[in-house]
């Protein structure tokens, strides 16, 4: 073997623990932060799908407190309420494909409903009340998918006992006080259902008690 290969094999470095070992390390810390970050990412992502329900009640109460504050007792219907549906008179935009009329509150009779795990609205207006003598068939609306269960409750005084109390249904010319609303999904994670207490405005046509 000649000097000049052996001056050149002694020169080629292999590469010692110290730098393999600090090679495993960055790595390592690589790792980890990567790692954290995937782990973070999905805790919100978790954390977000937990949270759907909730904005999707909110969106429901909104849409129900803003028909239940603008009811009034008219002959066209009374407030009628049960367990899962109710109906009454109020104010709602119009439906109409009139531009001047669009987006404008006019009276109607709205009704919510549970009905094979939807929440449904519907409104008939008023002209349409009284040209078709409360027998044409409203237009129904989903508001939400997936509701498992809605509960409404009515507010009143009961005379007899001089106490306030909630009653499960509602059927009278007068309207209760308030309405309690009680919301669950059907998902797999058993969430305590959504309540929300919504008051009629005051100064309406109250009664006592409702005839049963």
């Amino acid at each position: 073997m000649s000097p000049r290969f052996k001056r050149a094999r002694s020169n080629q470095k292999g590469v010692s623990f110290i730098e393999l070992l600090i090679a495993v390390t960055i790595l390592s810390f690589l790792g980890t932060a990567v790692f954290g970050v995937f782990t973070q990412g999905l805790r919100l992502r978790q954390r977000a799908a937990s949270l759907q329900p909730d904005l999707e009640s909110d969106l429901i109460f909104e849409k129900i407190t803003g028909d239940l504050t603008s009811a009034y007792p008219s002959g066209l219907g009374s407030f009628k309420g049960e367990e899962d549906s109710f109906q009454m008179m109020g104010y709602a935009a119009s439906g109409t494909a009139d531009p001047q009329r669009e987006g404008i509150p006019e009276p109607a009779r709205i009704r919510y409903a549970l009905k094979d795990g939807a929440l449904e609205r519907s409104q008939e207006p008023y002209e349409t009340l009284l040209a078709a003598g409360n027998a044409a068939e409203p237009k129904v609306k989903e508001v939400a998918a997936g509701v498992k269960e809605c509960h409404f409750e009515y507010y009143h005084r009961d005379p007899k006992k001089a106490e306030y109390q909630w009653k499960s249904f509602w059927q009278s010319d007068c309207l209760p006080k308030a309405v309690r609303v009680s919301l669950r999904f059907d998902d797999e994670k058993k969430i305590q259902p959504k309540v929300k207490v919504i008051a009629l405005p005051a100064g309406r046509d109250y009664c006592q008690v409702p005839a049963a």
